[in-house]
């Protein structure tokens, strides 16, 4: 009996000292986070999720966010005007292999954060960011417009 008790006790201690120890690896992707906003005014990723996708041909993925004036404005009519202090903002992250997942794919590094405001007559304005420290990228006026409607085109997911 105290043989079989021992063994019991060896066992249980085993498994609780393999189980009680710490991993160093994070789970948490800090390499996808905008650590530095820059010329951000805002940091997108706090936003309201509005739409994902993924660019196989470029290896990138995207999610499209908006502020609260944004989602107010998608829950409304679809043929609403009224874009007063909105912002949508599509950030693109490279892909890279799931560490953890086989043959799934997660966000690496940012590679622009697009940002899409308003201004006093409804007219979008387009604006670029680039980089780790998110800096403000000087772009041409027709390819900024062209921009600025393919975000507000692209179909949001169902809201609640």
């Amino acid at each position: 009996m105290k043989i079989k008790f021992s063994i019991i006790y060896y066992i249980l201690t085993g498994i609780v000292t393999v189980s009680c120890t710490t991993q160093t690896d994070s789970t948490i992707n800090m390499e996808s986070s905008i650590l530095q906003l820059g010329d951000l005014p805002e940091n997108p990723l706090l936003l309201t999720p509005l739409s994902t996708g993924i660019q196989p041909k470029n290896s990138s993925m995207f999610t499209i966010y908006g502020n609260y004036e944004a989602v107010q404005y998608y829950k409304q009519v679809p043929n609403s005007t009224n874009f007063a202090n909105a912002a949508i903002y599509k950030v693109t992250w490279k892909q890279k292999e799931d560490e953890v997942w086989f043959g799934g794919n997660i966000p690496a590094q940012i590679k622009s954060v697009e940002r899409v405001t308003f201004n006093k007559e409804q007219w979008p304005v387009y604006e670029l960011y680039t980089g780790v420290s998110m800096k403000k990228v000087m772009i041409e006026k027709q390819k900024s417009i062209k921009r600025a409607n393919e975000i507000m085109t692209q179909k949001i997911a169902v809201l609640p």
